[in-house]
């Protein structure tokens, strides 16, 4: 079934989410491609292209909002979407109405992380790492973060990917408060919510990492 759906949309989630998305079954990895070219979809639209049993799709879509790939919305009548086409914009649902300022006590340690065949990138990484060797917990993120967008623009999924980080929680818990505040900048701030969003780190950014 998937080849029905073009290259070009199989590659943006491949590139998005990594291994991550090549471990999901093809019928998780369709769902992912519909509501890509749909923006949208729900249950009963599924059941209309899927040949699989309404538990089973129900299943699917609980297990790919548990990966952080999909968010829901509506309750019992859920309509899904991309994570990234919900996070991107900063005006996450989770982070209404909360502070969530850069100067918050660190968020425990045990955050979920990509599997274990996620790519690494030791190199890179650790010479962060020990360049911050005297920083803990979310400012230790904050920095890393940076320093990485000033190599060059990131997207999340590789973002998430270096860090080891699950992308939905990279992006609640970091990049929408790094952008609110100006440490990061889209690559493409006319819209957000652009397939092709990247981050670079401002010069506010560079100033935190020289602190």
């Amino acid at each position: 079934m998937n080849d029905l759906f073009p290259n070009d949309v199989m590659q943006y989630l491949e590139n998005e989410y990594g291994k991550a998305f090549l471990a999901l079954s093809t019928d998780e990895q369709a769902i992912l491609a519909t509501i890509y070219l749909e923006n949208e979809a729900n249950h009963q639209r599924l059941k209309t292209l899927l040949p699989n049993h309404p538990a089973d799709i129900t299943k699917m879509l609980q297990h790919l909002v548990k990966q952080g790939m999909l968010v829901s919305t509506g309750g019992r009548w859920a309509v899904y979407s991309l994570a990234s086409d919900n996070s991107l914009a900063g005006n996450d649902q989770s982070l209404a109405g909360a502070s969530t300022g850069l100067n918050e006590p660190s968020y425990p340690n045990n955050e979920p992380s990509y599997p274990n065949n996620e790519p690494s990138y030791p190199n890179n990484n650790q010479s962060l790492t020990d360049k911050n060797a005297g920083l803990t917990g979310k400012s230790l993120r904050i920095k890393t973060i940076l320093e990485l967008c000033l190599e060059k623009p990131l997207s999340s999924g590789e973002i998430a990917r270096r860090l080891g980080l699950n992308l939905q929680g990279l992006r609640n818990r970091y990049l929408a408060d790094l952008v609110k505040n100006e440490y990061l900048a889209y690559t493409y701030p006319d819209n957000p919510k652009d397939r092709r969003q990247t981050y670079i780190t401002t010069d506010k950014g560079k100033t935190f990492i020289r602190s």
